[in-house]
């Protein structure tokens, strides 16, 4: 409290935190043992944590696994003797480093009783350990059988696994109702198609049954569909529990005895949060904890009910930055950045405008070509869908803002081209990106490539290969330099003179093409808009 009274030295600033708090180091998060394992630690304190710390820590880990009997002491012994030598700087002697981890593992057994004797893993007998790989001359001249989707176009497929996610309230749930209901009755749902009546498990955790049968009234589906869905659907009221080995076996003897000889071909896990668990790896955050969920809890689930079913995870997205989920939607899921590496089909529900009602549906697909973006809107208790061709993505207001973004940005860049070209520089589309990354509102290199590359499309960009006679010599780029209309450029020796572009990208191919005559400067996008 005194510390906090007291005024504050002239040209010190003091950090911009909530609480009063700051100067309380003791406060600090205990770094995991993930974190100290990976990090080199100095001495002297320099660190967020001190050497003692971070080998009381290691000490720690590695005792408690050779109490648990999974490591010979030996094998204990090396991996702390492995981390002194190479994350603490410097290094504590091997006396010091023997007398800590003694006391460490005493002061364990006082607490814990005596450590469990190891005994070697031994691989399970009933998932047999087996190698198998293909020649590529099987590959190549074997009949190409691929079973058929579950959901097609790859959005699905057997033994596969597809991550939904979307913000909290964007209206996942209402989504995945109406989709299952049309899926169960073996009925297309936009412009996906289930291969046929499939049957679903719905393992949902967050609404109420009185509640989901309210909204199941409300969707805007014929009787017929109802009808034929009625006994392939099963949905779970809102449970509490988690997805631990006792709960995977509840699970799996609930489902054995609802859906009998003919088991789901769909198991769905709503939300993952609320039923997460990362054995003693940590939460959804942890990398290991999540392929440990996923292995261990959700895969075990689906293959003990039915190998061939496809699984579905429902997941939230985190808040970031709108111009950051432009250029990648899915680095938004919330957790451990593991879980986009192991699914086969990613979809995210999103919603553009705050205040629009219409949601964009993003897919990204590992073992299909691409699916195109989706603008899906829930009108009269139906899911209805539009082209991304021929409708704006939000409402009118946010359509005119982004294309007078474009516009702007396109005036910069050509402007910039211009200038630097005046001033003696040249640019390939990739150096140009480089060079002005997060200057004047242009956003990433991405971003700043792939407005390059749209204006030379639209014809508004040409390219010149090279200008020997100037210094500028032939560039490795696939088009060349970037060249703009009536752009001059000055050097040191000459005075300023013209450049003329000797290629183009073709509109309709991309293929860079000669330019006929190079006087005459045509705008592609022009002429398309006269015809």
């Amino acid at each position: 409290d005194a510390v906090n009274d007291m005024p504050v030295m002239k040209g010190i600033e003091l950090p911009k935190q909530a609480s009063l708090d700051w100067h309380d180091f003791n406060s600090a998060a205990d770094p995991s043992v993930g974190e100290v394992l990976i990090t080199t630690v100095h001495e002297g304190g320099k660190d967020a944590w001190t050497r003692f710390e971070a080998i009381s820590k290691a000490v720690g880990y590695f005792v408690r696994r050779y109490h648990e009997g999974l490591l010979t002491w030996e094998e204990a012994w090396e991996e702390i003797s492995s981390f002194n030598k190479m994350k603490v700087s410097p290094p504590w002697d091997d006396l010091r480093l023997k007398k800590e981890v003694d006391r460490l593992f005493a002061k364990h057994c006082d607490k814990y009783g005596a450590a469990v004797p190891y005994t070697p893993p031994v691989p399970s007998k009933n998932i047999p350990v087996e190698v198998t790989s293909f020649r590529l001359a099987d590959l190549i001249d074997a009949p190409l059988t691929i079973p058929p989707d579950i959901i097609a176009p790859r959005i699905l497929t057997p033994g596969g696994m597809l991550l939904f996610a979307g913000a909290p309230k964007v209206g996942k749930s209402d989504f995945l109702l109406s989709m299952f209901m049309h899926f169960a009755a073996g009925e297309p749902f936009l412009d996906m198609a289930p291969r046929e009546a499939l049957r679903i498990f719905y393992l949902q955790m967050e609404i109420q049954s009185h509640y989901v049968a309210e909204r199941i009234r409300v969707l805007s589906i014929s009787n017929d569909i109802r009808q034929r869905a009625a006994e392939n659907l099963f949905i779970t009221p809102r449970l509490k529990m988690l997805l631990n080995a006792d709960g995977v076996q509840a699970c799996i003897g609930h489902i054995r005895e609802r859906f009998g000889k003919r088991p789901p071909d769909i198991i769905c896990i709503d939300p993952l949060r609320n039923v997460f668990d990362g054995g003693d790896h940590g939460g959804e955050n942890d990398n290991n904890a999540m392929l440990f969920f996923l292995q261990e809890r959700a895969e075990k689930l689906r293959d003990e009910v039915n190998p061939e079913a496809g699984i579905i995870i429902v997941h939230h997205t985190k808040k970031v930055k709108k111009n950051q989920f432009e250029e990648d939607p899915f680095q938004a899921l919330s957790g451990a950045t593991a879980l986009r590496g192991y699914y086969d089909t990613g979809m995210i529900l999103y919603r553009p405008d705050e205040v629009g009602q219409e949601r964009l549906l993003i897919t990204e697909l590992r073992n299909g070509p691409e699916f195109p973006q989706l603008l899906v809107e829930k009108k009269d208790g139906a899911w209805l869908s539009s082209s991304m061709l021929n409708k704006p993505i939000a409402n009118e207001t946010m359509t005119q803002r982004q294309a007078a973004e474009r516009r702007r940005k396109k005036d910069l860049l050509l402007q910039l081209i211009h200038s630097e070209a005046a001033e003696g520089r040249l640019y390939t589309a990739n150096q140009l990106a480089e060079r002005f990354e997060g200057k004047h509102n242009l956003g990433s290199v991405k971003a700043v490539r792939d407005r390059i590359s749209v204006l030379s499309t639209k014809g508004y960009i040409k390219f010149v290969r090279d200008i020997p006679e100037h210094g500028f010599k032939k560039t490795r780029s696939t088009y060349g330099y970037l060249c703009v209309e009536g752009m001059e450029i000055s050097t040191a020796e000459d005075e300023p003179f013209r450049v003329l572009p000797s290629h183009y990208k073709h509109p309709s191919t991309g293929a860079c093409m000669e330019v006929e005559n190079p006087y005459q400067w045509i705008y592609p996008e022009d002429e398309h808009e006269k015809q």
